[in-house]
């Protein structure tokens, strides 16, 4: 262990001679101010009260005359949590609701608000897992330029009204930052000139893995130095009409590309403070990259939950401290697919599935992640305490979006067919959904089941990309698949599948219907 961290500060040493290596050297050690900081909090020449101001440990209110005071313990900035009504200024892509506090001992930070027009309808969308990494293998970056981003824009342009974006975390990939030298500052070049503010999380591959700490608390703090600098707090705060917004880093890394995901105390403690501000009947967006739960098999005809990691410290504390709310909405990312869980009456969690599929790795071809949904993102429109959504895949309307149906006669027995089967990938199924089939205008009977979809394996296998790494990246078991058994095995069915806000989407399946890479 001694020589291991020798070597990492040996590592941080020849920064001065390579700029690439230990890239958050320039910041030096996590030595920041010790002291208090005040300000002012203020829209134009009108002072802010009641405005929420933290430093990550501390959570103070502004006074009738829009001042706080913070007595301050060694984080590096302090940020508001933006009050409903207004919003901030944005530096490029990144709201402006933080200010860096190194140095000296007091220190005074303003914060400067603009009002929001119709603050209670706004849109913001969901992304994870962009994993760029400037590799001329995986052509990550061309794939993202052609594919992704072009339509992200295009969609948040379309969006009449209040808009931003959330990102969930893995907004690049830890273990080729410095082969690469790729991380945040070339991360955020490709966001240049998009057209809103996006929101940050942490994902583990977001941590320095050449950095060093004799204790796990120390190396995690220098870890999130790089993060710190070029994006901003690694959890925080803000509010949008009437939603509150809980920005968390429930990941703690404990050395090169080892990570616990979880709460420390610290996060845990600020958590509760904050929503010490937050009336009950607010509804709540958590963001946070490592899911909680995750569904294991199908049971009597319907899905079985369980948390993703067993015995996770303090996920279970964040959970019973929101039970109190009416709506709780938690948005994670990490497993590269698409899972709505209904965690208790009032909680469902939204597991995105990847803006990179595989991590960018199948190329030139469909990008589609291991449980069979194609690359993309969640939209959610917020009306007053309203909250609906819907996912669009890349290159696809909403309308195209949300199932994929299979007539297994057309697939091969390697890939579960070879039967007269309809197969349906309803990709963000809850269990307020419903699928149906009707075979000449009657109802066939439609089963719940744990399957693979055949047409990732597919392309994963066309691809042959992963023939030197052949355990790698394999078709996942899903619950979002629905099977059903027409009388025929070439009479024409129709899908029927209606969501939980009476949305209805629909196909007419001629059979034969192909089964190939293109198809939708």
């Amino acid at each position: 262990m001694f020589e291991m961290k020798m070597f990492q500060r040996f590592v941080c040493l020849i920064s001065l001679f390579f700029p690439v290596a230990c890239m958050n050297a320039a910041e030096g050690d996590n030595d920041f101010l010790s002291g208090t900081v005040s300000g002012q909090v203020r829209c134009g020449d009108t002072p802010l009260a009641g405005v929420v101001v933290s430093d990550g440990v501390t959570v103070t209110l502004t006074d009738e005359n829009g001042k706080y005071s913070i007595a301050h313990g060694g984080s590096s900035y302090v940020f508001i949590s933006v009050p409903s009504g207004f919003t901030v200024p944005s530096n490029g892509i990144i709201p402006q609701h933080y200010h860096n506090i190194y140095g000296g001992t007091e220190q005074n930070v303003d914060f400067e608000l603009q009002k929001m027009d119709d603050p209670e309808k706004f849109t913001f969308v969901a992304i994870a897992d962009v994993h760029l990494t400037g590799d001329k293998t995986d052509k990550d970056l061309r794939q993202f330029r052609k594919l992704f981003m072009p339509d992200l824009k295009s969609a948040v342009e379309s969006i009449s009204g209040n808009r931003f974006v959330v990102d969930l975390g893995d907004m690049t990939t830890d273990h080729k930052w410095y082969s690469n030298n790729f991380y945040f500052p070339q991360f955020l070049e490709e966001f240049d000139g998009f057209p809103a503010p996006v929101y940050h999380i942490m994902g583990n591959h977001d941590n320095d893995p050449q950095t060093y700490g004799d204790t796990d608390e120390e190396y995690d703090a220098n870890a999130c130095l790089p993060y710190k600098k070029f994006i901003g707090p690694n959890y925080y705060s803000f509010n949008v009409g009437k939603v509150h917004f809980l920005m968390l880093d429930n990941i703690v890394s404990k050395g090169p590309y080892k990570y616990e995901y979880c709460f420390d105390e610290k996060q845990l403690e600020w958590i509760s403070r904050d929503l010490s501000y937050v009336s009950h009947d607010v509804p709540v967006v958590v963001c946070m990259h490592v899911p909680y739960c995750k569904y294991v098999g199908v049971e009597d005809g319907g899905p079985v939950v369980a948390e993703r990691v067993p015995d996770s410290r303090n996920m279970k504390n964040l959970i019973e401290m929101l039970a109190p709310y009416k709506e709780v909405h938690i948005l994670t990312g990490h497993d590269h697919r698409n899972r709505t869980i209904q965690i208790a009456d009032n909680i469902i969690e939204h597991n995105l599935a990847s803006a990179s599929a595989i991590s960018w790795k199948l190329n030139d071809v469909p990008v589609i992640t291991h449980d069979g949904t194609r690359s993309g993102y969640q939209i959610f429109e917020v009306d007053g305490d309203k909250i609906s959504w819907a996912y669009k895949a890349v290159g696809y309307t909403v309308n195209e979006s949300q199932f994929r149906a299979y007539d297994m006669n057309e697939v091969p027995a390697e890939y579960g067919g070879g039967k007269n089967e309809v197969l349906i990938n309803v990709f963000n199924w809850d269990p307020e959904w419903r699928v149906s089939v009707y075979e000449d205008g009657n109802p066939v009977e439609v089963h719940q089941v744990y399957a693979k979809d055949p047409l990732y394996s597919l392309i994963r296998d066309e691809t042959r990309m992963f023939d030197h790494r052949p355990d790698d990246w394999r078709a996942v078991n899903t619950v979002h698949m629905f099977s059903a058994v027409p009388a025929a095995g070439t009479s024409v069915v129709t899908v029927v599948v209606r969501d939980r806000f009476g949305n209805e989407y629909r196909e007419n399946m001629v059979r034969p219907k192909p089964f190939s890479e293109d198809m939708r």
